[in-house]
C-alpha cells in the first residue's frame, strides 16, 4: 500500500482500480456509509470523517491520506484528542440488512468494528459552482 496525501488524491482526482470489468472510483468525491446492528452513518470528505450514532455525540476523525490496495482504500485518522478510527473501503457491490451500495465500508473505533455499504454523494450544488 502507498500513501496518498489529501491535496495529491483531491488535485489528480485519484481513481481506485476495481476488480476486472468493473468501472472506476474517485476517492476525492464524498461518501457516505451506512450500517446497522448497531445503526450508524460515516460521512467521509476529504480525508476527514464524521460518524454518527444513535445516542452519543458525533465523532469527527481526520486522516493524513489513503491506503490503496486494489480494490481497497483504507485510511487511518484519529479524533482531535488522538482517538484513533480506521475506515476502509472495499470496492464490492454490498449489502448490510436493507442497505446495499458499490463499497463495502468497515470503520473500526474504540475496540468496536462497524461493517455496512458505502455509496458516492453527489456533489452539492454549491460545490459544483
Amino acid at each position: 500500500m502507498r500513501p496518498i496525501a489529501a491535496a495529491t488524491a483531491a488535485t489528480l482526482g485519484l481513481l481506485a482500480a476495481l476488480p476486472a470489468g468493473a468501472a472506476s472510483i474517485n476517492l476525492a468525491q464524498d461518501f457516505e456509509a451506512r450500517g446497522a446492528n448497531p445503526a450508524w452513518t460515516l460521512r467521509a470528505s476529504n480525508n476527514t470523517f464524521t460518524l454518527s450514532r444513535p445516542g452519543r455525540p458525533d465523532l469527527v476523525a481526520q486522516a493524513p491520506g489513503a491506503a490503496i490496495a486494489p480494490p481497497k482504500a483504507s485510511w487511518a485518522a484519529a479524533t482531535a484528542d488522538g482517538q484513533p478510527v480506521a475506515v476502509s473501503f472495499t470496492f464490492a457491490p454490498c449489502t448490510s440488512g436493507e442497505v446495499r451500495g458499490p463499497i463495502m465500508a468497515e470503520v473500526t473505533v474504540g475496540g468496536e468494528t462497524l461493517r455496512g455499504c458505502a455509496t458516492p454523494r453527489p456533489a452539492s450544488p454549491a460545490a459544483a459552482r
